[in-house]
């Protein structure tokens, strides 16, 4: 009976100390775990955001720009400037050293948008410049699309 009793201890030591080990350890493969799956979930969300803005520039910058496409399109930059904002700032906590570049090329998209968004002209110059902005922006884009492609490949 005695055996019996100290074997029942040793082995509720064992599970308590599995226990304790699994509280502390788990911990930490959780918030790893969390963590990649915030950086898979940003990535998703730059990569359908990347298609979005590809897909209306080539058509912005396909069509003519006229004084209502320019105004459209003001509203659909500020529109979209927001959750690009967003994303960048995600990229940038997650993972600033595997996409700087495309960081600062979408950065600079940003600022180059909100030159288009504040100015309330709609002479020929100003739909110009707007227009070629656009087409500019596209190869951007198109590279931090890959970038975060082949990023997300690699964490899932």
């Amino acid at each position: 009976m005695n055996t019996s009793h100290k074997s029942s201890s040793s082995c509720c030591a064992f599970f308590f100390a599995l226990l304790i080990y699994s509280l502390t350890g788990f911990p930490s493969v959780f918030a790893a775990g969390e963590h990649k799956q915030k950086i898979i979930t940003t990535l998703q969300a730059g990569i359908s955001l990347m298609k979005h803005e590809i897909e209306r520039d080539e058509t912005v910058a396909s069509g003519k720009m006229l004084r209502r496409t320019i105004r459209a399109l003001r509203q659909t930059l500020k529109k979209d400037i927001e959750p690009k904002k967003q994303i960048v700032n995600d990229l940038r906590t997650l993972l600033l050293t595997e996409l700087s570049n495309e960081i600062a090329s979408l950065m600079r998209t940003i600022e180059q948008e909100k030159t288009i968004i504040e100015n309330i002209q709609t002479s020929k110059r100003v739909r110009r410049v707007a227009r070629n902005i656009i087409k500019e922006s596209i190869p951007l884009k198109k590279q931090a699309l890959a970038s975060f492609e082949k990023v997300l490949s690699e964490y899932q």
